[in-house]
């Protein structure tokens, strides 16, 4: 009951912030409201609207290579097909949920939320230590909402083209400027301020604020996601101090329990991987989306292509058991139910409403996965094997791998597991590349159905097919593609703002 109460009000809160896809109703109110935040818990109650409502799993997992086209026969919608053609969506399609236009409204609705909460702390008249906790969740959502924006809509930042690659507006005051006259700038320029945010803001943050800890930017959540950050950003050693002050001394204590993935449903197993009483979940976020309908339809993950993600074999042996008894076929379609939809009716009778998903954004693994990717690039090649080691066991390996073993199989290893890229960094052959091929590969096994492996697709100039059914020949994007970047939503262009090229 508490599960489902808290899943109510979050969905409710979103209702009120930028459900009808509006360009101008929610930012219309917020500042209104800002003469009501002058408490401490008031300013803490809107914070729970500075996380994104919209995200962009369904979008970038059917860009990515971990689906492929299982025939006419399940189709859904155009939308769909667009984004596995990696081509712009148009029509109702361009605007309905999961759509580009409904991520970024979300997100700059998201980033408004937090910019509402900073201006009210700026205006505070209290003691400053009152409201630090809140500035600090309000600087690393505000950097959170930009980050995900950034690494959609644009390129994956890089150190020789990022300074000229269009970026996004990176907004910092209340005013209308995302839907069309805002100045875009460059990825880097966005990097930048990201990096200003995060250290301004991580060192404010006070689990004591929360009463759902997992559904806020906690200590841990806030260290997750600047090991993230720094590791995209290059800055392999900041990746690396923030990862271990998420970790801890022993990352193992807060491992997935896989013996408690139990259950006889979708719903049941769902509920038990994005608990927030698993130790290996960091942050929670829940968002508005239809995407466990899409999970079972055209554009797939099918039996050949679970042999190359979680049903693979790699350096520790056969496919690891904690994810090879958990998946389930609908149709031709093998899926892992980390999202099942939580239907929030708006009109019982009429039986209409919403789609309520929530995404586990950060994990204990996934932040290992990026400490050992920046041992990796640092040159470290000990300590990136022994990380990828307790992840492998993790999983159910059985045996040991070090690093000759680890780098020997993927010298060797075929384009299942090792896809051609072409990073716009420093990379030198032989083992460097090999472990860094290591991470790419155990990251798309832990983080299948949420996008993440398209940012990987996009970081490291991946050279990716998709096969249309019956074509005789498949579509290929090439390394950083000028597809790569989603196009900027058609009503904003309209509004103003600079295209994609």
């Amino acid at each position: 009951m508490k599960r489902i109460t808290i899943i109510a009000s979050r969905i409710a809160l979103m209702l009120m912030g930028a459900l009808v896809i509006s360009c101008d109703s929610y930012l219309d109110e917020l500042p209104d409201n800002r003469t009501e935040l002058d408490t401490p818990e008031k300013i803490t109650q809107i914070l729970v609207s500075a996380y994104p409502g919209g995200l962009h799993m369904r979008m970038f997992e059917q860009m990515s290579d971990n689906v492929t086209d299982i025939g006419e026969n399940y189709n859904y919608g155009n939308s769909d097909y667009a984004n596995y053609c990696w081509t712009p969506t148009s029509g109702s399609h361009g605007t309905s949920q999961d759509s580009p236009q409904y991520v970024w409204i979300h997100c700059y609705s998201a980033i408004a939320a937090a910019n509402a909460a900073l201006e009210a702390i700026e205006a505070y008249t209290g003691p400053a230590a009152d409201v630090a906790a809140q500035k600090g969740e309000a600087l690393l959502c505000r950097a959170f909402s930009h980050f995900l924006l950034v690494n959609i809509f644009c390129q994956a930042y890089n150190p020789q083209s990022s300074d000229t690659d269009l970026g996004i507006p990176y907004v910092t005051w209340l005013e209308k400027t995302v839907f069309g006259q805002g100045e875009r700038g460059t990825v880097a320029d966005v990097y930048a301020k990201i990096d200003a945010d995060l250290q301004a803001g991580i060192p404010l943050i006070d689990d004591g604020l929360y009463t759902q800890i997992k559904y806020h930017f906690n200590q841990r959540a806030a260290n997750a996601f600047a090991a993230k950050f720094y590791l995209y950003y290059g800055k392999y050693e900041k990746s690396i101090k923030y990862a271990n002050a998420c970790l801890g001394n022993d990352p193992s204590a807060n491992f997935r329990v896989w013996s408690n993935i139990v259950g006889t449903s979708d719903r049941e197993y769902t509920n038990c991987w994005n608990a927030a009483e698993e130790p290996a979940n960091i942050l929670n976020i829940g968002f508005l989306s239809w995407w466990a309908r899409y999970l079972s339809t055209r554009y797939v993950m099918s039996s050949k292509l679970i042999t190359e993600v979680t049903q693979t074999v790699g350096p520790w042996g056969a496919k690891f058991s904690a994810w090879q008894r958990t998946w389930v076929m609908s149709s031709r379609a093998y899926y892992f139910p980390k999202f099942d939809e939580y239907f929030y009716y708006t009109d019982i009778v009429a039986g209409t409403g919403y789609g309520y998903h929530i995404w586990v954004a950060f994990t204990t693994e996934k932040v290992l996965t990026n400490r050992a990717e920046a041992y990796v690039m640092l040159g470290e090649y000990e300590k990136a094997a022994a990380d990828l080691n307790m992840l492998y066991k993790s999983f159910g390996a059985t045996t040991d791998c070090d690093l000759n073993k680890i780098n020997d199989w993927y010298a060797t290893a075929d384009e299942r597991y090792v896809k051609p890229i072409a990073p716009r960094f420093d990379l030198l052959p032989g083992t460097q590349t090999n472990l860094l091929h290591a991470c790419l590969h155990i990251r798309r096994v832990q983080t299948s159905h949420e996008g993440e492996r398209f940012e990987d697709v996009k970081r490291m100039g991946m050279t990716i097919e998709h096969a249309v059914d019956k074509a005789t020949v498949p579509m290929v994007l090439n390394p950083f593609d000028k597809r790569c970047a989603v196009q900027i939503p058609t009503a904003i262009v309209n509004a103003g703002m600079q295209p994609n090229p």
